[in-house]
């Protein structure tokens, strides 16, 4: 458990204070696992790096790193998995790792539901980093910090020698969804300013959380309320203003529910506390719109600038998680720069969870694409009924490596 690890997951200041972004502190070989049995024939680190929080302050993160069995990989791609949550033990470098706790019993049966897709990425040939972009803080929903956090992962793990990577001349590929995006699209954001250095490809974004404030206003009462207000608690983690704000204009309910949750990882967040009242759990009707929790969330906020390399975002017009409309505006934003190089997919039909599951084979196939060099610049925007390439071999494979079980059969002909 990440109580009992504390050596390698917190290292004192000193042992790196004097580093560079991205630039390792320890690492160590793990053994991943999906579901925490079932365990991929992969070469597997965790690497200890030093990053940068929203104060400019030095701070150690984590990533977890794998690759073919004894390949030599020429592509990264970084796989964002939406934790959405701020206890310790739901970070991914636990949670992918053999023996972890079942995700039933954990509450991370939504966020391991993406893991296969960093397993797809080997069968790709890729290497992968899953960082745990919340930070020591588990700082759920900081975008700024968590954007940084998957920048120096990135440097780190081309760095890093057993990974076999071709160094600072790797091409990166960033992959989020839902609480996954929020890292994914503020690390967009921020390399041109923060990692210039790296040669980022392409990045892919699904059911983009683009603005607390507004997930606060859709949610508020609505199925996944819980996980909002969990967000809200996690920036107040990286943000000690905000926590100041929510110890004094939060009512008693709101105090007992933070502690909840603070303890808590996604799934339990969702199901224990359905349609929950956010706002009615402070003292004035709607603390968004108060002057120091408005001036953190927009700090927070996607849409400060526009990314400099591809990007590939979809959204379902039925996300009942995610309004679709505050993506349309993030779109419009971003394709307001000359420079912009945005292909939006707006799906007219599906949801959340199921697009996500079927977005991966168009998605890779576009990524695939930018590492070989097809350029991919302007907006181009389109409404469609889907992008799941059913019927290709692509997503025949996706299937057999997402599947329900991975089969001894499907396990051998993937290599896993």
């Amino acid at each position: 458990m990440p109580a009992e690890d504390q050596r390698f997951l917190n290292p004192p200041l000193d042992a790196f204070i004097n580093k560079q972004p991205g630039e390792i502190i320890a690492a160590r070989e793990v053994r991943p696992a999906f579901e925490s049995l079932i365990q991929p024939d992969v070469d597997a680190w965790q690497l200890s790096f030093r990053s940068t929080n929203s104060k400019d302050e030095p701070i150690a993160a984590v990533t977890t790193v794998m690759k073919p069995r004894g390949g030599s990989p020429t592509n990264l791609f970084s796989f964002q998995v939406p934790e959405d949550a701020v206890a310790a033990h739901c970070a991914p470098s636990y949670t992918t790792q053999v023996l972890a706790l079942p995700p039933n019993y954990a509450g991370t049966i939504g966020p391991n539901f993406m893991l296969p897709i960093a397993l797809y990425a080997v069968t790709k040939g890729w290497a992968v980093s899953i960082p745990d972009h919340e930070g020591l803080l588990s700082a759920f929903a900081a975008g700024p910090l968590s954007g940084r956090i998957t920048l120096d992962a990135a440097r780190a793990t081309q760095d890093f020698k057993p990974m076999n990577l071709p160094g600072r001349d790797t091409k990166i590929a960033f992959w989020g969804d839902s609480g996954g995006s929020i890292p994914t699209m503020h690390a967009a954001e921020q390399r041109a300013s923060y990692a210039p250095d790296l040669k980022v490809a392409g990045v892919v974004s699904g059911s983009t959380l683009s603005d607390l404030r507004e997930m606060v206003n859709y949610q508020n009462n609505g199925a996944v309320a819980g996980t909002v207000f969990t967000g809200v608690v996690g920036v107040s983690r990286e943000y000690p203003e905000l926590q100041q704000y929510l110890d004094q204009h939060m009512n008693p309910l709101g105090q007992g529910l933070r502690s909840v949750h603070s303890n808590v990882c996604q799934g339990w967040s969702v199901s224990l506390f359905p349609a929950l009242n956010i706002k009615g759990l402070f003292d004035t009707p709607d603390f968004t719109r108060e002057p120091l929790p408005s001036q953190i969330f927009d700090k927070v906020r996607l849409g400060h600038s526009t990314p400099d390399m591809p990007v590939y975002i979809f959204q379902s017009a039925g996300d009942w998680i995610v309004p679709a409309y505050a993506t349309d505006r993030l779109v419009n934003g971003y394709c307001q720069d000359p420079d912009a190089k945005i292909t939006y997919r707006h799906i007219t039909v599906g949801e959340s969870y199921t697009q996500a599951f079927f977005s991966v084979p168009g998605t890779f196939n576009w990524l695939q694409d930018r590492f070989n060099g097809v350029p991919a610049g302007g907006c181009n925007t389109a409404a469609v009924g889907a992008i799941s390439d059913e019927g290709s071999p692509e997503m025949q494979q996706w299937l057999d490596i997402a599947g329900p079980k991975l089969t001894a059969e499907v396990k051998a002909k993937r290599g896993f």
